[in-house]
């Protein structure tokens, strides 16, 4: 193209000035159609500023090949940035849609992690920012690195950042518009510079050669002569001449062309006089003088003349311009458009300058950055600029140039057409299209670490599927991580700050693994959330009776094949684990549990019972309770002899603390014959709330005795079938099994070392604990390291970063990264995986969504009592068809019941064995009303007589109350305090008369000690 050009003419000077863009808008008019697509990116993972660099190039370089343009928007506003990456074209079959979606692919597949999110048409965002009108320039010119800085590439001066930081509360974008070129459109114009570049290599140097020589020369002759005739004569004669000669010859290397000069100049003077005279007389006389002169001068120059404008455009075209349209034949070359705008003037003007200033490298360079100021001082809007403007140079004489011109400022031009912008690099689009290196307001970057990517390939049929890997922050939709439901019995420990999102992969874990489960919750409601997912969730308040009753006895055994000497040490740990004892304290309770065993007829050794022949039948008066043991140990105390300070000490420390577990609703619920099932609920969905146990010693309690019964029921169960799989969740177990530091009881120590040593035993039995806590450091340092599978969130603290750090292999980075996990982010480590991932846990149960009501909880509440009424209250569930058969009927009736039991206890205590020394008779008489009231509400309720309620009453009295009474006093108790309950309800004379009644039976039973000294149950 250019060749043809050059060889018509002869090049004389090239014009180096910019070519002026100002008239841009006004010379040109829109005419097509502009579709595009756009996505705003909110964050990035954090890099150095030449990762950035390399990665935006690359994204760039998708460009080659696709009809659209390529839209960097960098925006300032009061609130913040804003940056958005898309596509436009203006041709109508362009397929934006795809065009969006590839780009979008490539800057996430670069900057892993990022979040770069699609803006919707309804979204006002973009065209808002499109459609603003603005002071707008165009900034020409090639952008260039700062190079051979150490300082300068390591504080990178030259991030967007530094522009937006400059213009905070200020209104401004940066529009970047790119479109790719043909590799014969760069093939083109390389022709076309090597052709230029040789034109300019003949007229650089010249070599100039001169010679010059002088010569003159004079001769004069004078003679006389004399005779008879006197004659005279006198001659002169004079003679000049001068020679010279110049030659030059130039000679340019780089072409066979030769030219040589020459040329002479001769020059003579002659000059003759001669004068005579004759007369007769003749005298001659003769005299001859020469005299002879000659010079000679002769000089040479030769000069060597060098054009340093056309060498410094030649070498610009030479190691600049082919160099860069090498690399865009590897890389990409784009035409690339860059507009500053802003709101105002001063505003522009400071944008404009930063962007000159800080895209231009320290380097000299021959295509500086130039502004062109658009609209001519007018407004305009980035709408009308977002695809690269061309026009003909034949209808727009303003913007006219020649190809050569073109050529040298990296300006798009074919033949007539010129377009207004820059050809750029991949490289160099990647210093005006960088991204922030350093956070700003509306731009998030986070910090991120390399973790497995890969797990092992399980075929097993029941999978856990937990979420997906993460890579750099990446979502990986096809990358799952599944865990095999037959290593939950290898035991999985996960840890978490508040909110991270470690309830949620417990859900997971419970809900995905399709097994049977108990979560132990002792300080949140949070797994009350499941029942979004399953309805079948047995939920037990400990603690609130109103809505599911809770009944553990911790003395009695799961099964005849339970090991009474093994229960026996199991209690004792749970006993110390919780409650300090120093010295020989522990001793001393566990000879008061021996004692309350064998004052019910027990031989600890054999198992065996002596008093009862079917210690494990429904309504069995076998078991010992706390109040059998608490007697036992203040009687075990006084017979020590320990003196009486001891004694005293000894009494307050153990015997007031667990007399504690008797009273109010602890006692209701663990001063009792009866027990849950246990087995059954290894078959059921069961969460167990602690949260209304307010005193964290009754937690550890409850946690333990239950944990030690769950173990004891599993190691039945796998007796009877191997396959069997259960999984407990232990919410908060540093309650239970809290590190053990200097200073701690041996007791303790021992208690948390049984429990410990415990939770290994059930994985052979088929049972998976998930081991729950927010802290590692506060845990034993067994349970971390001895768990199968480790599941890690938020992190914040650097202790407990480094104790499950070490425990899951991470180094320094990943262990520092911890802290920095998104809530439902993981790092994961199972035994046997090369190296821990990055998970995120795909949610089930949402804890923030609307959880099971109270109301609902009471209804299921009712229903797991009337499922458990045979263990729990053996002689009620005799009469079922009082309430027939109904378990709301039976739900209330326990409620109105245990009601009608308390008045009837406290009035009994209050009036004492001798009924005219009570003087309050007014408190006796309001006890006695509310009792008649309730009494006569529950006949009518369940439509029953009152002889029928006093059955009931009998029965509800008989499973609740915790009376050392053998068989016979038991059976006469049931039969005898009928009378007792429907006085009560005619008056409180009458409850009195009745207590002195003729009836033997009836009369040993209200004046029984213990029973005399109840005010509750």
């Amino acid at each position: 193209m250019l060749n043809n050009e050059l060889k018509s003419r002869s090049i004389n000077e090239l014009n180096w000035s910019y070519l002026d863009f100002s008239n841009l808008s006004q010379e040109i008019k829109i005419n097509q159609k502009n579709t595009y697509r756009f996505f705003k990116i909110n964050e990035i993972s954090e890099d150095k500023s030449a990762a950035y660099r390399l990665s935006m190039a690359n994204v760039i370089a998708t460009l080659r090949g696709l009809n659209c343009s390529l839209v960097y928007l960098f925006s300032g506003d009061e609130q913040g940035v804003s940056l958005y990456l898309g596509v436009s074209s203006c041709n109508e079959d362009a397929d934006i849609f795809e065009f969006g979606e590839m780009i979008k692919t490539s800057f996430e597949g670069n900057f892993l992690g990022a979040q770069i999110n699609p803006l919707k048409n309804e979204n006002n965002e973009i065209e808002q920012l499109l459609n603003q009108p603005n002071h707008l320039g165009l900034i020409t010119g090639i952008p260039s690195f700062n190079e051979n800085d150490q300082t300068i590439a390591e504080h990178n001066l030259q991030g967007i950042e530094r522009i937006a930081n400059s213009l905070v509360n200020e209104k401004w974008q940066l529009t970047v518009v790119v479109e790719a070129i043909s590799v014969d459109s760069i093939l083109a114009n390389l022709d076309d510079i090597y052709s230029l570049s040789s034109e300019l290599s003949s007229q650089i140097k010249y070599s100039i050669q001169a010679s010059e020589n002088k010569g003159q020369q004079q001769s004069v002759t004078d003679g006389s002569s004399e005779s008879t005739t006197n004659g005279t004569s006198k001659s002169i004669s004079e003679g000049s001449d001068k020679s010279k000669s110049t030659s030059g010859n130039e000679t340019t290397n780089s072409s066979a062309k030769s030219i040589a000069k020459g040329g002479g100049t001769n020059e003579g003077t002659n000059k003759s006089e001669t004068e005579g005279s004759s007369d007769s007389t003749t005298d001659g006389k003769n005299k001859s003088e020469s005299d002879s002169s000659s010079t000679g001068e002769s000089v040479s120059v030769t000069k060597e003349r060098i054009d340093k404008r056309k060498e410094d455009q030649q070498k610009h075209l030479c190691e600049v311009q082919v160099s860069r349209y090498r690399k865009g034949l590897s890389k990409g070359l784009f035409k690339t458009a860059v507009y500053v705008s802003a709101e105002n003037k001063a505003t522009f003007e400071r944008l404009s300058s930063a962007v000159l200033s800080i895209y231009q490298g320290n380097e000299s360079t021959m295509t500086p950055l130039q502004l062109n100021k658009l609209a001519a001082g007018k407004r305009a809007c980035l709408k009308d600029y977002i695809t690269i403007r061309s026009f003909s140079t034949d209808q727009h004489s303003s913007l006219a140039c020649t190809q050569e011109h073109a050529l040298l400022h990296s300006i798009p031009k074919v033949k007539n057409t010129l377009w207004g912008a820059t050809l750029l690099t991949s490289e160099e689009l990647s210093i005006v299209t960088s991204l922030p290196s350093k956070e700003l307001p509306g731009f998030k970057i986070r910090k991120s670490v390399d973790f497995g990517l890969n797990t092992p390939v399980d075929t097993a049929c029941n999978q856990v599927k937990l979420g997906n890997i993460i890579q750099n922050g990446r979502f990986l939709e096809n990358k799952q991580v599944s865990l095999p439901v037959e290593h939950l019995s290898k035991h999985i420990f996960i840890t978490g700050v508040t909110g991270s999102g470690k309830t949620t992969t417990c859900m997971k874990l419970l809900l995905e693994s399709k097994l049977p489960f108990l979560v132990i919750e002792p300080a949140k409601t949070e797994y009350r959330a499941l029942q979004q997912q399953t309805k079948d969730v047995e939920y037990y308040c400990i603690g609130n009776e109103k809505l599911t009753p809770f009944r553990l006895n911790p003395f009695q055994l799961s099964n005849p094949s339970s090991s009474l000497m093994g229960h026996i040490s199991v209690l004792k740990a749970t006993l110390t684990a919780t409650f300090p004892m120093e010295a020989a304290m522990p001793s001393i309770v566990e000879e008061a549990i021996i004692q309350a065993y064998n004052s019910r007829g027990w031989d600890i050794y054999s198992n065996d019972n002596y008093l009862f022949d079917d210690p494990f039948a429904a309504n069995s008066q076998a078991w010992p309770t706390f109040t059998d043991m608490i007697a036992a140990l203040d009687e075990i105390i006084k017979s020590k002899g320990m003196g009486k300070e001891f004694e005293e000490k000894y009494q307050g420390s153990l015997v007031a603390r667990l007399t504690n577990l008797t009273l109010g609703i602890k006692g209701r619920m663990l001063n009792t014959r009866y027990s849950i099932d246990f087995d059954a609920l290894l078959d059921k969905k069961v969460v167990i709330e602690l949260e209304e146990l307010k005193d964290e010693q009754d937690k550890s309690l409850f946690m333990g005795l239950i944990i030690s019964r769950l173990a004891e029921c599993m190691k039945i169960r796998h007796k009877k079938d191997k396959k069997f799989q259960h999984v407990t969740l232990i919410e908060e177990a540093h309650r239970l099994l809290s590190k053990v530091e200097q200073g701690d009881t041996e007791s303790k120590k021992m208690g948390v070392t049984m429990f410990t040593d415990l939770l290994s035993e059930v994985r052979k039995y088929g049972e998976g604990l998930i081991i729950a806590d927010q802290s590692p450091t506060k845990l034993v340092a067994d349970i971390v390291k001895n768990t199968n599978i480790k599941i890690v969130h938020r992190l914040l603290d650097a202790a407990d970063r480094n104790v499950i750090g070490d425990a899951m292999s991470l180094d320094d980075d990943q262990k520092g990264f911890l802290q920095h996990l998104q809530p439902g982010e993981t790092i994961i480590y199972s035994g046997g995986w090369h190296a821990p991932v990055r998970v995120q846990v795909n949610q089930l149960a949402d804890t923030q969504g609307e959880a099971i009501q109270e109301k609902d909880i009471a209804k299921q509440g009712a229903k797991q009592l009337w499922q458990q009424q045979a263990h729990l209250l053996p002689n009620t569930a005799e009469h079922q068809a009082l309430f027939h058969h109904d378990e709301a009927n039976f739900g209330r009736w326990i409620t109105s019941g245990m009601y009608l039991l308390n008045i009837f206890l406290r009035v009994n205590n209050a009036l004492g064995a001798d009924y005219k020394k009570f003087k309050n008779m007014l408190l006796i008489n309001k006890m006695q009303q509310n009792y008649q009231k309730k009494y006569n509400e529950v006949t009518d309720e369940l439509a029953i007589s009152s002889s029928q309620l006093d059955v009931l009453l009998v029965a509800l009295f008989m499973d609740n109350a915790v009376i050392q009474w053998d068989d016979d006093s038991y059976s006469l108790a049931n039969e005898c305090m009928g009378p007792a309950f429907s006085a009560l309800a005619d008056s409180a004379t009458a409850f009195n008369q009745c207590k002195q009644s003729q009836d033997r039976g009836l009369t040993s039973c209200m004046t029984n000690k213990v029973l005399a000294a109840m005010n509750s149950i």
